[in-house]
């Protein structure tokens, strides 16, 4: 399972809506209040940053998830409060769930 598949499933619950999005973001959707963000893989530095930019001065918790490209089916996961929390890498199955 992937970081699409997920969010495609997170997605689909009721009462979520889709955000625009712009590259290097791969998807984007408000659901339970949270912003949840898909993204490419990238080093941690780079999903700090593109945490920060996504986020801005936003009220909104914001979840970035993407593959983990250095532990097959698992997600990076960043957020939702802040950037410089720590970034977890978490099986796609079980987050899935």
């Amino acid at each position: 399972m992937t970081s699409d598949e997920i969010a495609a499933a997170l997605s689909a619950l009721p009462g979520s809506r889709r955000l625009p999005v712009v590259a290097p973001l791969t998807s984007g959707f408000l659901v339970a209040g949270i912003e949840v963000t898909t993204t490419t893989p990238a080093a941690e530095r780079t999903l700090r940053k593109r945490w920060r930019d996504r986020r801005g001065g936003g009220a909104t918790p914001l979840l970035l998830l993407a593959d983990d490209a250095s532990r097959p089916g698992c997600i990076a996961v960043l957020g939702t409060v802040d950037a410089a929390g720590p970034l977890r890498s978490i099986e796609a199955a079980a987050l899935s769930e």
